[in-house]
């Protein structure tokens, strides 16, 4: 437990500098964790190149815009 810090025992001016150094490594992990998102999104782009025909995608594409999902209505 040598690790442990009690606050109560510090100034206003080491506080403020403990303050600001957690900040840092807050922004620091947040960074970290930005980047590793990043890097894993660049990883994958263009990882689905190749797997179908973009012509015939896009011609299902327009055919299932011509159906209708709803029921007709009945009057």
């Amino acid at each position: 437990m040598a690790n442990i810090l009690n606050v109560r025992d510090l100034d206003t001016e080491d506080l403020e500098i403990i303050e600001r150094l957690v900040e840092r490594l807050r922004a620091k992990k947040k960074k970290d964790h930005l980047n590793s998102e990043i890097d894993g999104f660049s990883k994958s782009a263009g990882s689905w190149k190749d797997l179908i025909d973009v012509d015939t995608f896009i011609t299902n594409i327009y055919a299932d815009r011509l159906v209708s999902p709803r029921a007709e209505a009945r009057l």
